[in-house]
């Protein structure tokens, strides 16, 4: 070249600032520096030299930036100590004063940031924002803002981490999507209408969507009109359509539904109806009886041939064959008529002594005791009175044997004139009648004479004497 330009220049030391006016350039050629004089008199290093660079297509601008790169290649620095470490790292972009000042070998990496990676070596991966990243050394991670990764020494791969102060979940998690830190309660696409709030999620905790359009998680609300799945008092109808079953039970033991015609209940166990805790009121066994109970105790039971019941079965009315009755008690018959066919033609010997309203006119034959005629103890020297009394003749006969006793004055006496001996009927005296007796009752004059009847009228009785 026909011209060279040249500008102020030194060796073995930077320039000081009685060396350079304002705005002035000067060059330190043992190391290749820039140096400017700035408004207030300082100096200022605009450029490292690349002392010790054996590399190619190296960009680098800024104090120290990739002053140790030998072997790396196609690597873009910005910023003062930006790239400072590298030495093999290759194809690699370092924006900011100490980004990835601490990266050695590091490859394909974007590192824009003040202090951005800058004690790390990551590789394959775009670390943006103050202090960002500071001590990567995983791959394939993007980590965005100020503070972003910024744990500690983190191995992590593929995964994303956006927000100021944002971290994953750990040092050596892969995999994992970050979204801000703890301070962030919402997140939103407003395209969408649609956002995500609260960090206050628990067990039994929805995801509710409110008119904004704003979801959140938040305790389930206490809903009048649902049933929890907890449980709860229902105070409504719970509906089931035709052959829609209610199931009780882990293997579908208890079905119950409408089949559209009848109601089933079915068990693949037994069913037991309790009125208390452990007392069956009825029990249908699989396969087997059905049980009735009294307070627990059963009383009755179906059968294979029948029904049976333990202890007193009563009814206001029976019907039906019974004659395989037993042990039948007649003082049980309270009421109605026992037909003459249920009686022994002859029967047997029995006490009558409560039999009362006999009506004799039914006897035809046989005796009937004299102890059944009255009152009192019959025997010959007692009589039957009118009042249905057995007594004794209150008073003795007068007079001599074969006179026919007669009242006198309320006691028995006798007479010579008046006798029966068995055979003859003697009348001693004079025997007197009514002169007239009324033909309507066929009596007839009595008429005593010493002669001959004659005249009168038929059925006249004539006594005849002597004088």
């Amino acid at each position: 070249m026909a011209n060279t330009i040249k500008l102020k220049r030194g060796s073995g030391s930077n320039p000081g600032a009685s060396d350079l006016s304002v705005g002035e350039l000067a060059i330190r050629t043992d190391e290749g520096k820039i140096f400017t004089k700035k408004d207030d008199g300082s100096v200022a290093e605009i450029s490292g030299g690349g002392g010790g660079i054996a590399t190619s297509s190296l960009t680098s601008f800024g104090v120290d930036a990739a002053s140790s790169v030998t072997n790396g290649a196609d690597n873009v620095v910005f910023g003062a100590y930006a790239g400072d470490a590298i030495t093999t790292g290759s194809q690699n972009v370092c924006v900011g004063k100490n980004a990835g000042g601490a990266m050695v070998d590091g490859h394909w990496n974007v590192l824009i940031g003040k202090d951005c990676v800058s004690s790390g070596n990551p590789s394959g991966s775009v670390i943006i924002g103050l202090d960002a990243g500071t001590s990567s050394t995983g791959v394939n991670n993007v980590f965005i803002g100020k503070g972003t990764a910024d744990i500690g020494s983190a191995s992590n791969e593929n995964c994303l981490v956006l927000g100021a102060n944002a971290d994953p979940s750990s040092t050596t998690v892969d995999n994992e999507i970050t979204l801000g830190d703890t301070n962030i309660t919402k997140f939103r696409i407003p395209g969408l209408n649609f956002s995500i709030k609260d960090s206050t999620a628990t067990d039994n905790y929805v995801l509710t969507v409110d008119s904004n359009g704003d979801a959140g998680w938040e305790s389930a609300p206490a809903d009048s009109t649902k049933l929890p799945l907890a449980g709860g008092t229902l105070t409504g109808n719970l509906l089931f359509g035709d052959n829609v079953k209610a199931i009780f039970g882990a293997g579908s033991d208890l079905q119950i539904f409408h089949d559209g015609s009848d109601d089933r209940l079915r068990s693949t166990g037994n069913i037991l109806l309790q009125p208390a805790s452990g007392e069956n009121g009825v029990a249908v066994n699989a396969n087997g009886s059905v049980d009735l109970c009294f307070n627990g105790t059963k009383t009755a039971e179906t059968v294979s041939g029948g029904f049976t019941v333990t202890g007193t079965c009563t009814a206001t009315t029976f019907s039906g064959s019974g004659a395989s009755l037993t042990t039948l008690s007649a003082s049980n018959l309270t009421s109605g008529t026992v037909p003459d066919a249920r009686f022994p033609a002859t029967l047997p010997a029995m006490s009558g002594t409560n039999l009362t309203t006999l009506n004799a006119s039914n006897l035809s034959s046989g005796t009937v005791a004299t102890a059944r005629l009255g009152s009192g103890s019959a025997s010959s020297s007692t009589f039957l009175r009118g009042d249905g009394s057995w007594v004794s003749v209150s008073a003795s006969p007068s007079g001599s044997n074969t006179q026919i006793q007669y009242n006198s004055s309320g006691s028995f006496a006798g007479s010579s004139n008046l006798t029966f001996d068995g055979t003859n009927l003697t009348v001693g005296g004079t025997v007197s009648a009514n002169s007239a007796a009324s033909s309507a009752n066929g009596m007839r004059k009595v008429t005593s004479s010493t002669s001959s009847p004659s005249g009168g009228s038929d059925g006249d009785i004539w006594i005849k004497y002597t004088n």
